[in-house]
């Protein structure tokens, strides 16, 4: 119920500081106790809790944000090719492909 946002490197919660991250921070996505935050330069991604802990940092390896999964601790990531979509567990560092334009073409024969 609450509003985060960012200011530069800042991260709020109403008007309350959450936490302040290295560099400056260019949009964020939240679900429950987490939030994603993209830099805007950096091609990092930084995951914080609720308390405002950096619990993971991800490279973005020019690939967009399209979601994120409280529930499943996931981060869901439009790969650079814009040829599939893969789902990041930010807990357990695995990556696997949710979806492949590959997989639809060989599908279609």
């Amino acid at each position: 119920g609450s509003v985060v946002y960012a200011s530069g490197s800042k991260i709020f919660r109403d008007n309350t500081l959450l936490c302040q991250l290295p560099e400056d921070i260019g949009g964020l996505v939240r679900d429950d106790r987490f939030i994603a935050c993209l830099s805007y330069e950096g091609q990092r991604i930084y995951v914080i809790n609720d308390k405002g802990q950096v619990i993971n940092t991800i490279q973005r390896e020019r690939r967009s944000l399209l979601g994120m999964s409280a529930e499943h601790k996931c981060l869901y990531l439009w790969a650079r090719d814009r040829g599939r979509i893969c789902r990041y567990n930010f807990i357990d560092n695995s990556e696997s492909a949710v979806f492949e334009i590959a997989d639809t073409i060989r599908n279609e024969d």
